[in-house]
């Protein structure tokens, strides 16, 4: 059987899963270090009032990181924050301390990210080049737990019971 682009494609997720398991992690723990730096920024006062009142509060699930090397670079994260810049994001203000802590997950994340996207292209790359699933088993095994069954394999037909059926016609 012959493998197809969009089939290669599946494969290389599949394959990869595990990694990109894992980058999800890495930006996990960005966005909840980014959530604890904002939330140690914003005043007590306000934290106090947000948990009595949240309905009066503007509040958003994006941060911008701004200054020490980063600018106006806006991160997603998992819990909402009192806005103290606009209605669509907060903004945490860097200094260099803070920006070296920063920086050492946001490295983690890329590298784990690259890493997968590579993996995931090269593995991709090569099916499309392999062509077919005899190619595959001969070159590259540990694909082929996740190639689809070959539907060529199950319409065999059984000719020794078509031969007697022919003679006794």
């Amino acid at each position: 059987m012959r493998i197809n682009q969009t089939m290669a494609k599946e494969v290389a997720i599949l394959m990869t899963e595990k990694m990109a398991l894992e980058t999800k992690a890495a930006f996990k723990e960005y966005q909840d270090f980014i959530y604890d730096e904002y939330v140690k920024q914003t005043p007590k006062l306000i934290l106090e009032s947000f948990e009595k009142h949240p309905e009066w509060m503007e509040t958003t699930r994006q941060v911008s990181l701004e200054g020490a090397g980063f600018s106006t670079e806006r991160i997603p994260i998992n819990k909402y924050v009192v806005t103290n810049y606009s209605n669509s994001y907060g903004r945490l203000n860097m200094d260099n301390k803070l920006a070296v802590k920063m920086k050492k997950y946001q490295d983690k994340y890329n590298t784990a990210q690259a890493k997968c996207k590579s993996l995931k292209d090269k593995i991709e790359t090569a099916l499309n080049g392999l062509r077919t699933f005899a190619q595959v088993e001969k070159h590259l095994p540990e694909a082929l737990p996740f190639l689809p069954k070959s539907s060529s394999m199950e319409l065999v037909v059984n000719f020794d019971k078509l031969r007697e059926e022919i003679k006794a016609a």
